[in-house]
């Protein structure tokens, strides 16, 4: 027995019964079509069935029945939307896949930054198996075409920039860094840790000319003042020499460029936040400056172990402070803060400078917009452990949604506490922590150990606990890049 199927608009299905002596049943593109269902069906059916057999269509589906019962009833979805489901699902599924793996290439490279990394390491880190170097050098390849990355040697990649340069930046590869002129010699230092807070920082340097060796970029000037930005290397190191690569790169750092006389650590941190007060309630997006208090004169705190008394459930830290012997930062800080806060009509040059920087980072991968309000999500933890969300505390008439505010205080690495609800409260509360953020000590024992006398932290805000969400991470970082350079502009 057939049966003929056509939609106007889709071409003709052929359904075939019991063919072939009673033993058999197909669907068909037409009569003459491919078979796309085929199975046996033998005896399914006898001369006396035949005035009870049914069949129908309805919902591209197909019903077979005897009688009013339904008895035996087979479904078949159309094979061309069945097939097709599947195609696109594979498809999508396949696409995800390669996409994730280019992320990871991507991330891999900007940890690395600004480093080259032999493919064979990039597969390591990438957790891909050797047999897959085929499908990695063709999403190098396509990462290449798009600008961003760059092969600097055969098998040896490097992130590179897309976005964010003007026709006068100049870029190139070299071996060493040139010796420079004593005039040409940068007196600030710009240091951060990751690729995106490396990109907010050179969007808002002009003239740019990048150096890229191994160990960083040489760039030209903000205002009337010579400056030098670099990113410190995240290779997949233990973290012991991790603090020792930050430390020797730090050194080269102020060893090459000899006339540096201040710098700047810009980057990402985590809050400390007031749930009760909103004059006191750091929120993402906003950025937290490093300046002593009346009560204590230091800048960071870092908490090298902690020791916990059972019987008292009292906490002792164990820390070591830094602060600064040339505080013409802090001055400049301080009187930008008196301009600002004195007038809310005051116009303030951070958010000039935030949209400059939005401005030139169009092009980039990573989105520097400022996220959606709503991802800003605060939790709490109870004596108990557990965790609820809760309400920002109300701001006062005055406060404006969505706005980067400025806050004033001393930082800590959050390594062994920020994680920890009531040990961040209770160190914030004991030192006056106003942010945490990740590995700013192995950076500040370089300095001091290379005599430097004015260092100034700025950290834009990224989560509630030590900056390491990557959410909110491009953004915060060009907010922290706007206030170095309103710094900077100020001197």
């Amino acid at each position: 027995m057939r049966i003929l199927h056509c939609k106007l608009e889709c071409k003709t299905w052929e359904i075939t019964i019991c063919a072939e002596n009673n033993t058999k049943s197909t669907i068909k593109e037409g009569a003459m079509g491919q078979v796309k269902i085929e199975a046996l069906t033998l005896k399914i059916l006898t001369d006396n069935d035949f005035r009870y057999f049914w069949i129908s269509w309805a919902e591209n589906h197909i019903e077979v029945g005897r009688g009013a019962q339904y008895g035996l009833v087979d479904f078949y979805t159309d094979p061309e939307e069945e097939f097709g489901k599947q195609a696109r699902k594979k498809k999508l599924k396949k696409s995800l896949i390669w996409m994730a793996k280019k992320q990871r290439i991507l991330q891999c490279l900007e940890d690395s930054y600004p480093n080259t990394i032999p493919i064979s390491n990039l597969l390591k880190l990438c957790k891909d198996k050797l047999a897959d170097t085929t499908t990695a050098a063709v999403m190098l390849n396509d990462l290449q075409n798009k600008g961003f990355i760059k092969e600097v040697e055969k098998g040896f990649w490097m992130r590179i920039q897309s976005g964010g340069a003007d026709a006068n930046d100049e870029v190139q590869i070299v071996k060493n860094i040139p010796k420079l002129t004593s005039q040409g010699q940068p007196t600030m230092a710009v240091i951060t840790s990751l690729y995106c807070e490396k990109l907010a920082v050179d969007a808002l340097i002009d003239n740019k000319t990048t150096l890229l060796c191994q160990i960083q970029n040489r760039s030209e000037r903000i205002g009337r003042h010579k400056i030098v930005s670099t990113k410190l290397s995240k290779g997949a190191l233990s973290p012991v020499n991790s603090k020792i690569s930050t430390e020797n790169s730090v050194t080269r750092l102020l060893s090459t460029f000899s006339k540096v006389q201040h710098v700047f650590l810009v980057g990402v941190g985590g809050s400390v936040p007031d749930y009760e007060d909103a004059s006191k309630h750091v929120k993402l997006g906003d950025i937290v400056v490093s300046l002593p208090s009346h009560e204590r004169s230091c800048l960071y705190v870092h908490c090298q172990n902690i020791e916990h008394a059972l019987r008292t459930d009292e906490y002792k830290f164990n820390v070591k402070h830094w602060a600064c012997a040339d505080d013409t930062l802090q001055k400049i800080a301080e009187k930008i803060r008196n301009v600002t806060d004195s007038s809310s009509d005051t116009e303030r040059p951070w958010d000039i400078y935030l949209e400059e920087a939005s401005e030139r980072l169009k092009a980039e991968e990573s989105s520097f917009h400022r996220p959606f309000i709503n991802t800003d999500r605060l939790y709490y933890t109870n004596p108990d452990g557990t965790v609820v969300k809760v309400h920002h505390p109300p701001g006062d008439r005055n406060y404006i949604e969505g706005r980067t505010n400025v806050w004033f205080g001393a930082l800590s690495n959050g390594m062994n506490i920020a994680k920890d609800g009531k040990l961040r409260k209770t160190f914030a509360r004991l030192y006056g922590i106003k942010a945490y953020d990740l590995d700013t000590d192995a950076i500040l024992e370089s300095l001091e150990g290379n005599r430097n006398e004015s260092f100034f932290i700025i950290r834009g805000i990224a989560d509630y606990a030590d900056g390491s969400r990557k959410e909110w991470q491009p953004y915060s970082a060009m907010a922290a890049a706007a206030y170095m350079k309103t710094l900077i502009m100020a001197l």
